[in-house]
């Protein structure tokens, strides 16, 4: 459907606030006017624009820029594109014909913004067109001209430019004046003064580049920040290109500017998101955490950052971590918290975000708000020491609870926070919030699996004549939760004795509780079965009645400590280490069967052996000898290495295996040794 425009010359007396000023404003301009969508396509033009097409305002509606304007439309084109796919403002010199005049080329001067959603994303843009006078044109016309080109540039936060190279002299429009901390018309004092108005981490970058491109007579592109005590800091971006003068050497720079503020803040926002959530999926130490928020925010989004764990509902907290750059200061600042605790019922600043789960921003921190927060004079000269320029506080919160809050202080760099810092600090509270109660969670479970396991495994070892028993447990290290390893050793009714380890699939307290199940039925069928791989076959059984059950490795000997001979079967697990009595150390070559779990129905078959006196046997999990950087051979033939070198004395064997064979305890390790006395 056509797009109908009211048409409207006269402004005299226009109320800029009443109803309909904008849409009269914009069809009355006297340079052309048009928003497009993404596809290029014009979704309303103004009459001065359609006096350019030569199409009326009304047939404008759906057809492509490149249509409506075909003789400029090659030029316009490349433009659209960045403005629309890359979120740019733009600002360029076009020649062509108008349609009223299609036989004689004119100059047309040209910038387009893009139209973003509520959602940031590019859903359009929007541009002027203005034809530039031609010689014969008036001083006057001329002039009239430049100050509607320069009130477009301003709309769009777009500015001209150029160095004189020689003169030293820059010059600039308008606009450019206030994004640079200016008042309007004032232009700095050569390349030194424009460098002053520029962030002193940008100088060198700008210079450099302006050097180079008049040394080079090439084109000049570069991003910066602004400095300015109106302005604060603005990101801008420059291109440019040096132009010869009568000898061929660079003359002049000239170019263009646009204000990228919100764009580089969008992009480094979500960049410090992105690291930080890297970081701190990485922790699942509670105290951990709150430690790598505090070293995230410095020096990104704070000069000083602390990080307060809540007590209690009622605004009480205990301080966790503070960072700075400077780690004395981080002494001195600890040292000051143990001197000057905190009001835990002040009214304001930690106490009462944790009470009430909003943030607080404190834009200006002038020495009435440090007077009113001091305890005594000395307090109050040391925090004014401190030099705080601005402060911020925002809850960590998670499922609709506040478990602390984060500190964010501006002093040495003297910057002030805003809504913009504010909003970036509450998505990290968001986002530390959920990765401490993440960790929390952990912990706890941690713990309940870890002490499960521990109350499953045998409180103590049977008392075997003639031989001495070893068993060592360790829970898993790096971040991992407690998996289902487990040893067993209990007397049977005919005097030999039942030995076994075995390994359950899976973390946690699910693994644990499968475990103490697996234990529990090995020890009810090994009372009755006259074997080890009778066991196993009614032990299998149990498969369908464990659906939590994935898989499960598991080692059983039947052992006669009469004769020193023992009957083996494996379901699955790693192999048995027999050592005889003369240094000697080999793995069982016993056949195994499929690990329990499978639902395979192989039957597991029994292997013996015999221990002469001073041998020894080892029974142990994957967590021993596996690795991520190691095969599992590399890491069996370390630990029969080790036995061969052993004195005869198991427990200092079973602890020096444990500590010396792993490459990296991550998972879980059990053994059980077995050593028959001389």
């Amino acid at each position: 459907m056509p797009v109908v425009v009211e048409r409207r010359r006269q402004l005299t007396g226009l109320d800029l606030g009443s109803a309909g000023a904008l849409e009269r404003w914009f069809d009355a301009a006297a340079w052309g006017l048009a928003i497009v969508d993404t596809h290029h396509r014009v979704v309303r033009v103004n009459t001065a624009f359609a006096h350019a097409s030569g199409i009326p305002v009304d047939e404008h509606a759906g057809r492509p820029v490149e249509d409506v304007l075909p003789l400029l439309g090659i030029a316009l084109g490349p433009i659209l594109r960045r403005v629309l796919e890359n979120g740019e403002t733009l600002a360029e010199e076009l020649v062509g014909p108008a349609a009223a005049d299609p036989d004689r080329e004119h100059r047309w001067a040209t910038a387009w913004f893009p139209l973003r959603g509520d959602d940031d994303a590019v859903r359009g843009a929007a541009g002027m067109l203005l034809r530039l006078p031609e010689p014969a044109d008036s001083q006057l016309d001329l002039l009239r001209r430049v100050h509607r080109i320069n009130m477009a540039m301003e709309g769009t936060g777009t500015g001209f430019w150029e160095w004189d190279v020689a003169a030293d002299e820059l010059r600039w429009t308008d606009a450019l004046s206030a994004l640079h901390g200016l008042e309007a018309g004032r232009t700095p004092g050569g390349l030194a003064g424009l460098l002053d108005r520029i962030h002193p981490a940008d100088r060198d970058l700008v210079e450099e580049r302006l050097r180079a491109a008049v040394e080079q007579g090439t084109d000049f592109d570069v991003e910066y920040r602004t400095i300015g005590p109106e302005s604060g800091e603005r990101w801008m971006a420059a291109r440019g290109r040096a132009l010869p003068g009568r000898d061929r050497r660079s003359a002049v720079v000239a170019g263009l500017m646009a204000e990228i503020t919100d764009r580089r803040r969008r992009e480094d926002a979500l960049t410090f998101l992105a690291e930080a959530g890297d970081a701190l999926a990485g922790s699942l130490d509670p105290v951990e955490t709150l430690n790598e928020i505090a070293r995230l925010a410095v020096p990104r989004l704070a000069d000083w950052c602390a990080v307060q764990l809540a007590s209690d509902a009622q605004g009480r907290f205990e301080n966790i971590a503070v960072a700075h750059v400077d780690p004395e200061k981080v002494r001195w600042a600890l040292e000051l918290q143990e001197r000057y605790p905190a009001d835990q019922d002040s009214p304001t600043g930690v106490p009462q975000v944790i009470r009430s789960g909003r943030s607080e921003l404190y834009p200006e921190i002038d020495e009435a708000l440090l007077r009113a927060g001091a305890v005594d004079e000395e307090h109050l000269e040391i925090i004014m020491q401190l030099r705080m320029s601005s402060a911020m506080v925002v809850p960590l919160r998670a499922r609709e609870r506040t478990l602390g809050a984060i500190t964010f202080i501006f002093a040495e760099s003297e910057r002030q926070y805003s809504t913009h810092e504010l909003e970036l600090a509450e998505e990290l509270g968001r986002r530390a919030g959920l990765a401490l109660d993440h960790a929390r969670l952990y912990e706890r479970e941690h713990r309940t699996a870890e002490t499960l396991q521990r109350a499953l495994l045998p409180p103590t070892l049977p008392e075997i004549p003639g031989h001495e028993l070893a068993a060592r447990y360790l829970p898993g290290r790096a971040g991992d939760h407690v998996g289902g390893d487990w040893y067993d050793a209990f007397a049977l009714p005919d005097g030999r004795y039942g030995i076994a380890i075995g390994d359950i699939g899976g973390r946690g307290i699910t693994a644990a509780a499968l475990m103490g199940q697996v234990r529990n039925g090995l020890r009810a069928y090994a009372l009755k079965a006259p074997g080890p791989g009778a066991a196993m076959a009614n032990l299998r059984e149990m498969d369908e009645h464990l659906a939590e059950l994935v898989f499960a490795t598991l080692t059983y000997i039947v052992y006669d400590a009469r004769t020193g001979t023992g009957v083996l079967s494996s379901a699955g697990h790693l192999p048995t280490l027999l050592l005889d009595g003369s240094g000697g150390a080999r793995f069982t070559d016993a056949p195994r069967c499929p690990p329990l779990g499978t639902g395979a129905t192989a039957p597991c078959r029994e292997h013996e052996f015999a221990l002469e006196p001073g041998g020894a046997f080892v029974l142990y999990t994957d967590g021993l000898v596996e690795s991520r950087t190691r095969s599992i051979d590399e890491g069996l033939d370390r630990m029969a290495a080790l036995a061969r070198r052993s004195d005869g004395d198991i427990q200092r064997l079973a602890d020096e295996i444990v500590e010396a064979v792993p490459e990296q305890r991550q998972d879980d390790i059990a053994l059980l040794a077995l050593r028959r006395n001389p």
